[in-house]
């Protein structure tokens, strides 16, 4: 990839904080509370390469999250779609679509299989799909990983995030089900028993196949870690083939 390659996303900025707050609870147990996004603004942005992808990620503030996805206007307010304000849009399929030329496939791993090896997970997609290996990627933490609490002396894995870079982002959702599809066939797929009093077979895979919808809220930003737990690492772990191309659907 050359750094004259621009990579366009929507960034999302709220009030209310947008990452997950990590806190002990009464009886010492870690408690997670996750974040919505109710109203806010979004902003269309662009990146230079993996590398301003993997800044922009590493610097997110607690009330921001993105989508790969952007809107026709450069910023908008954002709304519940039943209670929308003048001015406003709903963060829906309806007023987002993918940019266009290049885009992030966010691969979001299930944290079942070796979620925190990275040579592991590499190895596993370029065993369903090669071309992946050789794309521009970066990697990093679930805002779960890395949080060190003191009674324990252990730090929680948590799992790990893939953002490949993709020279059309409109191929992105064929590209997610065909690797969904060639995990199934090498092996990384398997059903979960539902819960409730009529359970059903789920149907699973190492990647989570309901990411790749241009409106979908990435809540990448690191989590907010209350005393006396604290977390012990950055979000961004690695940045791989910095100077590849990005992937072309036509060579899958």
């Amino acid at each position: 990839m050359t750094q004259t390659t621009n990579i366009q996303f929507t960034l999302f900025n709220s009030r209310d904080p947008l990452t997950k707050r990590i806190f002990q609870r009464d009886d010492g147990s870690v408690g997670k509370e996750s974040a919505a996004l109710a109203r806010g603004t979004a902003q269309r942005v662009d990146v230079q390469g993996v590398k301003g992808l993997a800044h922009l990620l590493d610097n997110l503030a607690p009330t921001q999250a993105v989508a790969y996805g952007v809107t026709e206007r450069l910023s908008a307010s954002i709304g519940p779609r039943k209670y929308l304000r003048p001015g406003e849009i709903s963060r829906s399929r309806d007023n987002f679509t993918w940019p266009v030329g290049p885009g992030v496939l966010f691969l979001d791993f299930d944290g079942k299989h070796d979620a925190g090896s990275i040579p592991a997970l590499r190895e596993a997609l370029a065993g369903a799909m090669p071309e992946l290996d050789d794309a521009p990627q970066v990697w990093t933490r679930s805002s779960s990983a890395a949080i060190f609490d003191p009674a324990t002396g252990k730090a929680s894995h948590g799992g790990l995030h893939c953002y490949v870079i993709v020279g059309d982002a409109g191929a992105i959702p064929t590209i997610g089900r065909q690797l969904y599809d060639a995990l199934w066939m090498t092996g990384h797929g398997y059903h979960e028993l539902s819960q409730g009093e009529n359970p059903a077979a789920l149907e699973r895979c190492l990647v989570d196949a309901s990411v790749w919808q241009p409106e979908r809220l990435d809540y990448a930003a690191a989590p907010i870690v209350e005393a006396p737990l604290s977390r012990t690492a950055p979000t961004v772990i690695e940045v791989v083939n910095d100077d590849a191309e990005p992937l072309n659907p036509a060579r899958i």
